[in-house]
């Protein structure tokens, strides 16, 4: 299995699959329109080595299409082959996904190579890219995980929404309402306390990702699912500012206390959605992260996703895999017979399953 998003670009570049852009590429819409456009021609994933106002910065890579278009690179990022069937893919995905493997605690990892806070402190530093025309900024997490956890179980939980950054040591996270990290910052409220520790996890292990925007069940901690996906425990280290654990192999950890006051909110968005759809061209007051702490690794690695394409192009596709096989688990649960697969069988790549039964 890849212990690390760097052994998936060796994996990838191996195969092929991965190209490096070593031209010169503004993080202003450019981005997003070469990912556009390569995604219209079947390209492979793009690793960019050389972004404006990025070349004395911590961060100068960005890594994306990966995700989109490719069912061998998703194939990588499980650590299958790549002449897996994608029904065998799901059957076994179906299968470890019943099993929980809880992480194992390191000491330290690579993601602890720099340490930064106070003064030092800059998200600036990584290269967020305005994806889309119309978005209200820069977004520097749309491919990680969101850390929080329950303040009376204990239970931890990672999920993936999206991240503008704002300034040096501020971006909002945009929360939707039924997220687990929003079930867990009203306990905050409810304790008196208007602010909740998180932790931002960008350029993860590839399987992490996956898991963080699966429909886990409330209380299922995403780290024992990703060890049964995996098949052997995630490292995971403790953060420096937050009462958290993150994955220690991840390249960029942002650390902070997240603010759930709304009289505090700041304006974030809009932001173009998976559809390929605005829903909103206004912006609105979102929660925001105040950072307490950065830690990454020597030359990190952004690892982004670009979402917001609709059907004018083809490729923009992304395979619901670990939200199918909890269709599949759900459906066997409730003991339906006979299911030999589920297949998300709709064009637009947005999900409504198929039941195959024999």
């Amino acid at each position: 299995m890849l212990k690390d998003l760097r052994e998936f670009i060796q994996a990838l570049e191996s195969k092929g699959d991965l190209a490096r852009i070593k031209a010169e590429v503004d993080w202003n819409e450019e981005i997003g329109a070469i990912i556009e456009e390569a995604l219209r021609r079947n390209q492979p994933a793009l690793l960019f080595e050389n972004i404006k106002d990025h070349k004395d910065t911590h961060g100068k890579k960005l890594l994306t299409n990966t995700q989109l278009g490719s069912f061998s690179r998703v194939l990588t990022a499980f650590g299958m082959a790549d002449n897996t069937h994608p029904l065998e893919a799901l059957r076994i995905l179906k299968e470890r996904s019943r099993q929980r493997i809880k992480p194992r605690l390191v000491s330290s990892g690579p993601c602890k190579e720099v340490i930064e806070k106070g003064d030092q402190i800059n998200i600036f530093e990584f290269p967020a890219p305005k994806w889309h025309g119309r978005d209200g900024g820069r977004y520097i997490f749309t491919w990680g995980a969101i850390v929080t956890r329950d303040p009376e179980t204990g239970w931890t939980n990672a999920g993936l929404q999206r991240g503008q950054v704002h300034t040096r040591n501020m971006m909002t996270v945009g929360l939707i309402e039924k997220s687990h990290a929003i079930m867990h910052g009203k306990k905050y409220l409810a304790m008196g306390k208007k602010t909740m520790p998180m932790a931002v996890v960008l350029g993860c292990p590839p399987v992490v990702p996956f898991v963080a925007c699966a429909p886990i069940h409330t209380g299922v901690d995403e780290y024992d699912v990703v060890g049964a996906i995996q098949q052997e425990p995630l490292e995971v280290v403790k953060c420096e500012s937050v009462d958290l654990e993150v994955p220690a192999w991840a390249e960029i950890v942002i650390e902070g206390e997240f603010h759930l006051d709304p009289s505090t909110f700041i304006m974030e968005g809009p932001f173009g959605e998976y559809p390929g759809t605005y829903v909103t061209l206004q912006s609105s007051p979102r929660p925001f992260l105040e950072v307490t702490c950065v830690t990454h690794r020597q030359d990190p690695i952004l690892h982004g996703l670009m979402e917001g394409m609709g059907p004018h192009v083809p490729q923009a596709k992304s395979f619901p895999y670990l939200e199918t096989i909890g269709l599949w688990n759900a459906m066997e649960d409730l003991g339906i017979p006979g299911i030999t697969g589920v297949y998300p069988g709709d064009s637009l790549g947005i999900g409504h399953p198929l039941m195959l039964v024999s």
